[in-house]
């Protein structure tokens, strides 16, 4: 009877040993890619519902040892320590509605990060879906003042001030919030603004009040 008991004993031991360690490998973060890398890039998201167009962009900084995601919309600004597992980013929006995006990472053999799938969660609109995403270098970033866009109207920033001819006659003011990203006012609206690329071409992605983005082209 002691033989089967101490036999028991052991077996319930080696056991537990198993599945502590079972679990353990499976709570593995398996991220190949460092929190540091994030900080030479910037994400943009564009999102749509049946009634409105939405711009979210995710900006990294680095302060002592930590780094920081900034969550910004036109009406929001949220920063956060930068959340990843498996390569998995997790980014939070503010407030009482705990929306999230979820980015999926992968980086190439030239240590270039790009995103492979996006999925956004907002308990108050479940009509709101990803439309498109954009994982750009800061470094690349074509300045803003004196530069010139086109599109379903024109856009001309100055040092500190900017002009809409979708708007007449009236000049704005914005400051820059990372690199190729502002926000503004013109006419008593608000706006923001945050550079693409694609197709090899730089793009400026105009949040215009709450509703809607136009895109327009650098020229």
């Amino acid at each position: 009877m002691k033989t089967i008991t101490q036999t028991l004993i052991k077996t319930l031991f080696l056991f537990s040993i198993l599945t502590t360690y079972t679990a353990c490998k499976k709570d593995k973060d398996r991220s190949t890619i460092s929190h540091a890398a994030l900080i030479d890039y910037q994400i943009v998201v564009l999102l749509k519902s049946p009634t409105k167009t939405e711009t979210r962009a995710v900006f990294f900084s680095k302060a002592e040892n930590s780094v920081t995601a900034r969550l910004v919309g036109i009406d929001s600004d949220h920063a956060q320590s930068v959340s990843m597992k498996n390569d998995v980013l997790t980014v939070r929006e503010g407030g009482e509605q705990q929306s999230s995006f979820r980015f999926s990472l992968k980086q190439d053999n030239t240590g270039n990060i790009t995103i492979n799938t996006v999925s956004y969660t907002i308990p108050d609109d479940v009509n709101m879906k990803v439309e498109a995403f954009y994982m750009t270098k800061t470094a690349g970033m074509f300045p803003l003042p004196n530069s010139d866009y086109s599109g379903p109207a024109g856009l001309q920033f100055m040092a500190n001030t900017w002009r809409y001819t979708a708007v007449n006659n009236v000049v704005g003011n914005y400051s820059q919030i990372a690199p190729g990203a502002w926000k503004g006012t013109l006419g008593g609206s608000s706006y923001m603004g945050v550079s693409i690329k694609e197709d090899n071409r730089w793009h400026m992605v105009l949040q215009i009040g709450k509703n809607r983005y136009d895109i327009f082209y650098l020229v």
